[in-house]
């Protein structure tokens, strides 16, 4: 490179806008992903959680595992966002860093991103060797005079110190601009490099975030149950004849003084699948019947609820009383 060399890369302030683009990019990113979090967070039915209890555990888990799913998913893209945000721009220090070693290797294939020079190292040490040339003739422009200079003397000195502050201070001038015009490309790439690297990430974090919103809807929500018809709505005010099917005789109360089970009580030749009984009353979904006498089954007074059995309305045999309804 000459001295005489002093292009501006038309490329510059491009490349400085589009590394600056990328990070207000990076910047909305977080701004949205918080935005998501507080906003679908906050505006589901929160209180419907506490509608939730010990025995729905397919609804609670789900809804605990969401907002955990939820909020690492926002953690890891939040993460990802503002790793491109804090990202540094590029210096010749770091392209002589591990880290920095791939795009030194890019800008080093350009001759003319290095003015000339073969690689980063070498335009490093010129831009010292000018630094410390340009200090070297300030101080000798500057430095006092000898005390017996002639004014002669004193002017040539002068002369040629001044000429060697301005030839050093161009070509130091010189190799900043060469400099800047390397660490644009490099600090575009290092930064766009960064955003690429977190995308893989901030896709992943958003698609969990959206699993576990979904998760947290889902278990959060559960469809609200319709209000069970009581038995006692459905009976007529006087008794009524009713068939009744038990499926399960575990804890169906009979008469006092009977047998604690119920199939005791009717018989062992009295069938539990259609015992022809009268409901004489009902207490929420509990049925109060009495089986009537039958070849095969003994009257007995018991109770039954949906879990224990079926009851169904029955018309009266012609040589059985009817009940009063």
């Amino acid at each position: 490179m000459t001295e005489t060399e002093n292009k501006e890369s038309p490329t510059g302030p491009s490349l400085k806008s589009g590394a600056d683009r990328i990070r207000e990019a990076a910047k909305w990113l977080i701004v949205s992903f918080a935005a998501v979090g507080v906003t679908l967070f906050g505006g589901l039915q929160l209180a419907d959680v506490g509608h939730l209890s010990a025995d729905q555990p397919g609804r609670w888990v789900p809804a605990i595992l969401g907002i955990i799913l939820g909020l690492i998913g926002l953690a890891v893209a939040i993460h990802a966002a503002s790793s491109v945000v804090t990202e540094s721009y590029a210096s010749l220090g770091w392209l002589g860093t591990a880290d920095g070693a791939s795009i030194k290797r890019e800008i080093e294939t350009d001759a003319s991103l290095l003015g000339g020079f073969e690689n980063v190292a070498d335009l490093r040490s010129a831009i010292a060797t000018a630094q410390a040339r340009r200090k070297g003739a300030y101080e000798a422009r500057y430095a006092p005079p000898p005390a017996d200079e002639s004014d002669s003397n004193r002017e040539t000195r002068i002369t040629a110190a001044d000429a060697e502050l301005v030839s050093a201070s161009y070509w130091l001038q010189s190799l900043s601009q060469v400099e800047q015009r390397a660490l644009q490309v490099a600090s575009f790439r290092r930064i766009s490099t960064a955003y690429l690297n977190a995308r893989q990430q901030m896709f992943w974090g958003a698609a969990v975030t959206a699993l576990g919103i979904s998760l947290f809807a889902w278990g959060a929500n559960p469809p609200e149950k319709p209000e069970a018809v009581m038995a006692e709505q459905i009976l007529p005010p006087s008794p009524s004849n009713v068939t009744v099917t038990v499926t399960n005789q575990s804890g169906i109360k009979v008469q006092a003084g009977q047998d604690a089970t119920l199939s005791k009580a009717l018989g062992k030749d009295c069938a539990l699948s259609g015992i022809d009984a009268i409901a004489v009353g009902a207490t929420g979904d509990t049925y109060y019947l009495v089986s009537l006498k039958t070849d095969r089954c003994n009257p007995v007074y018991f109770t039954i609820n949906p879990s224990q059995g079926k009851v169904v309305p029955r018309e009266a045999k012609k040589d059985e009383p009817k009940s009063d309804q």
